[in-house]
């Protein structure tokens, strides 16, 4: 009977024919690296080539295999194929077992961050894309933008797809570095929760900035405060476009407003006289004008506005001005003989060119008759002014009937004292008018200001088949033609439209005239009147139909619309580009800094296979009944992510 093989013999037969020393069972053995394995196979395809065992292990028994592995030659080929790693043998012969793996961090080139550079790149994308679309858009009419989105949405789409592509490195650097900073030096474990938080979102990122002073450590800080800010990217994207109004021109359309240079009437018919008459519809419409004109319905000059709101340039047209004075209590006033119960005053009133104008008016006793003609206002229009074929019109107006004589003692009746009046001057002449700053909405015209100046009449029946009047401004030298039978009876026109009286008798007396224009001219105030009067004048000249002037022509202006259009408020768009370009650049100091340790990232499974030292083995069970039970026990606990000499595993490891 043979005596049993020794430890030698059994570890070699074991290991030609496939089985494990059990001693040789350990965690560590199950990492056996490739190079190994690979050297083993060579060494036993080597002994069956050479016939030392068989090809098969059933060919023959233990016993054979181990009387074989007894051999010298045997034993010299396994014991150099194996020298090299027997010192790390955990076996005391010099045999090879399985060696402890080479713990090294995984490959760490640059395409491990595949999915973070994409995202970068993505999020990079994505800003050039809204700053493309900003600056097209910027200053553009909302009216013609042609897609179906709108720029608001569109924006919206930009930013969240940058900003979600933004979150995807700031997530995966944050879960990184927590692995690199247990591994740079021993640090207090509660960190390690506190850096897994900042990864996971804002909250846990501002905690992170708050303990910041205690975890001193800069990209996980920047990150956190990336995280933090990124909380204003959408508002700050909803800021960036504002849609404001504006006025712009419209192409291909003009507008237009009314101005003479000549004045042919259609109302006076040039030629009429007393011996020539051609009746003329066209005369009552001027006529009714000028009575609304009076009354405060001014007549507006032709114009047309075809949009929102226009404007013209400063342009000089014809026209009739007026020149208003109260002359209350500075005109010169004489009575006749006072103990007459009916008595006359005269004013005198200037023409306006230096000399001047009496004018009459009667009082009575009312108290004495009811018959008597007593009147409260009289206005005069004189239209033979000798220069320039101008009018004036004067006006007396009572303000009180009350003031009496006491009654003379015997005689049984009082004698009136003349009553306190008003009086008022107006002269009317041709001129040129100049208006600046003119604009216009579709139903209404308006004036920034207007500057007149009287004209000189130069030429009467220029002749030519024209009987017309020349008028010239003195300052700018234009001349204005005028039908002269229209500057002959204007006047004259006006004076019988305007000289009126109100007396005691009643509205609806024969006296009366049928309309009643002079209770309207006692009443209205005066400088309004006037210039309304003038108003509606000039305007008639400048319009053609409806209007009074054959040869009215008009000036171009320009339309504008009121739009809607794009304005983009480029200080809201810092805040995206910042965090963005910034978590970019933090992503490349991640890869940098991360070059020479393990890429674990957010890897729930590196947990588990790098966890706790037995060392924690201790820990009561009490202590880790909650998170913060859990979270407290770590906060005493300074860890130290790494190998050990017996176990190349990398764990987290308790320090001093």
């Amino acid at each position: 009977m043979e005596p049993p093989p020794s430890q030698e013999q059994q570890c070699a037969g074991d290991m030609l024919v496939g089985r494990t020393p059990i001693d040789a069972v350990s965690p560590i053995s199950t990492n056996l690296d490739h190079q190994s394995e690979n050297r083993h196979t060579r060494l036993l395809t080597t002994m069956q080539s050479q016939g030392i065992i068989p090809r098969y292990p059933e060919e023959a028994g233990i016993e054979g295999v181990t009387h074989s592995a007894q051999d010298s030659g045997t034993r010299a080929i396994l014991l150099s194929e194996s020298s090299g790693s027997a010192g790390n043998s955990r076996v005391s012969s010099g045999f090879p077992q399985q060696q402890k793996p080479n713990v090294k961090g995984p490959p760490t080139w640059w395409w491990w961050w595949w999915w973070e550079i994409g995202a970068a790149v993505l999020s990079i994308t994505s800003l050039v894309l809204l700053f493309v679309l900003l600056s097209q858009s910027d200053g553009r009419r909302l009216q013609s933008w042609y897609l179906p989105i709108q720029p608001n949405s569109l924006i919206a789409v930009l930013t969240t797809v940058a900003k979600t592509s933004m979150m995807v490195p700031v997530a995966s650097c944050l879960s990184q570095l927590k692995w690199r900073h247990f591994i740079s030096q021993p640090r207090p474990l509660d960190q390690f929760q506190v850096m897994d938080d900042a990864s996971r979102g804002p909250w846990g990122s501002f905690v992170l900035l708050i303990k910041g002073l205690k975890i001193r450590t800069f990209l996980p800080l920047s990150l956190a405060f990336v995280t933090v800010v990124g909380l204003g990217f959408e508002p700050s994207a909803q800021q960036i476009l504002d849609f404001p109004e504006r006025t712009s021109v419209l192409a291909n359309v003009s507008a237009e407003v009314g101005i003479a240079t000549e004045y042919l009437s259609k109302g006076f018919v040039p030629g009429n006289t007393v011996w020539k008459l051609e009746p003329s519809t066209d005369l009552f419409r001027l006529q009714s004008s000028l009575i609304d004109g009076i009354s405060g319905a001014v007549f507006e000059p032709n114009f047309n506005c075809p949009s929102d709101y226009c404007t013209w340039d400063d342009f000089t047209t014809l026209g009739i001005c007026s020149a208003y004075q109260n002359l209350t209590g500075r005109i010169e006033m004489s009575c006749d003989d006072p103990d007459n119960p009916l008595f006359n005053c005269t004013y005198i009133f200037p023409d306006g060119k230096g000399s001047t104008i009496a004018r009459n008016v009667t009082f009575g006793d009312l108290g004495k008759s009811q018959y008597l003609r007593v009147e409260s206002f009289r206005s005069w229009f004189d239209s033979t002014a000798p220069q320039n074929r101008s009018g004036v019109l004067s006006a007396v107006k009572v303000t009180n009937y009350d003031l009496y004589r006491n009654a003379i003692p015997g005689i049984g009746f009082a004698y009136p004292e003349p009553p306190l009046t008003e009086s008022y001057f107006t002269r009317f002449y041709w001129c040129a008018q100049t208006f600046r700053n003119v604009t216009a909405i579709p139903r209404q015209l308006s004036y920034g200001s207007v500057d007149v100046e009287e004209l000189n009449e130069i030429q009467y029946d220029i002749g030519g088949g024209c009987s017309c009047t020349v008028f010239s401004s003195p300052t700018a030298g234009t001349n204005f033609t005028v039908d002269s039978t229209l500057v002959e009876y204007l006047m004259d026109y006006l004076e019988n439209l305007l000289t009126q009286a109100v007396i005691n008798v009643a509205p609806y007396s024969p006296a009366v005239n049928t309309i009643d224009l002079a209770n309207y001219l006692y009443t209205a105030n005066f400088q309004n009147l006037t210039a309304n009067l003038a108003a509606t004048i000039s305007n008639q000249i400048r319009s053609a139909d409806p209007g009074d002037n054959k040869n009215a022509s008009t000036v171009h202006g320009i339309a504008h619309t009121k739009e809607i259009y794009i304005h983009v408020r480029w200080p809201w768009t810092i805040l995206p580009a910042a965090t963005v370009l910034i978590t970019s650049m933090l992503l490349i100091l991640a890869i940098l800094v991360n070059v020479k340790h393990p890429l674990l990232k957010s890897s729930a499974l590196a947990l588990l296979f790098h966890g706790l030292d037995d060392d924690f083995a201790g820990i009561h069970p009490d202590q880790l009944e909650t998170a913060e039970k859990i979270e407290h026990a770590a906060k005493s606990l300074r860890v130290h992510l790494a190998a050990s000499g017996e176990d190349p595993l990398m764990k987290f490891r308790p320090q001093e």
